[in-house]
């Protein structure tokens, strides 16, 4: 009981949190009413499953959950990465976090044709008859993928932690060493929140004139919502 610890329990019950509403997010999209499956390609369907009973209370869980839920990720996301790039150095930082997010996101990408195989076999009952899952597997691999479903935040957040090491390296022979870390902006809780605020949302509108609200955009697996990618990198950057 008396031995300290560097973890913080506020933060991890934060991020425990948002784990728990992503998976909340996630379980109650098949009975939301903008639910749909895709006849076209079935990996493009909003959802491995969706269900003939909806909802609409489920429509406003994600319309809320939608509007903070993955800038919060990405804030949690964000909020060590100073810290752990300092201790470890760019190459073994960079090490780490593509072992900590690239093996799980190849793992996952991996398993589409099995996550996305009941999302094929309801289409094929109203529209025809179902190809074998191996058969499903090879047109689906043979295709790219064409997505990792809810594992997108994972390669983006990679992205992200690329993007801060070249910036970290660019400017790390600048900072004396020894030197303090006094940002202004910090000591004032406020003046951050109006500023991140005003940052991130310029960036959201800006990026919805280009895209489009909804649009994702990018190849394969390797797809973002076009809309909210600046967006998620203000509040990465934020954190």
């Amino acid at each position: 009981m008396s031995q300290q610890t560097e973890r913080r329990a506020d933060f991890d019950y934060l991020r425990a949190a948002a784990i728990v509403l992503v998976v909340l997010h996630h379980a109650y999209i098949p009975y939301a009413r903008f639910a749909y499956l895709n006849p076209l390609n079935p990996v493009l369907t909003i959802s491995p499953v969706v269900n003939g009973e909806r909802w609409v209370g489920f429509d406003v869980m994600a319309e809320v959950l939608d509007t903070f839920l993955m800038p919060l990720l990405f804030l949690v996301s964000g909020l060590f990465v100073w810290k752990s790039l300092t201790q470890k150095g760019e190459a073994r930082y960079l090490a780490a976090r593509f072992k900590r997010l690239g093996i799980p996101f190849l793992v996952g990408v991996l398993l589409v044709p099995a996550t996305y195989y009941p999302a094929q076999l309801q289409i094929s009952r109203a529209f025809g008859e179902a190809p074998g899952f191996v058969d499903f597997a090879g047109q689906v691999a043979g295709a790219g993928f064409g997505t990792a479903g809810p594992m997108w935040f994972v390669w983006v957040l990679l992205l992200f932690d690329v993007l801060v090491v070249a910036a970290f390296k660019a400017v790390s022979s600048s900072i004396p060493k020894g030197s303090g870390r006094r940002v202004p902006v910090l000591e004032r809780p406020s003046l951050f929140f109006g500023a991140l605020f005003l940052v991130s949302a310029l960036a959201y509108f800006m990026m919805v004139i280009m895209f489009g609200p909804h649009t994702w955009t990018g190849a394969g697996p390797f797809k973002f919502q076009g809309s909210r990618i600046l967006f998620y990198l203000m509040y990465f950057l934020g954190g």
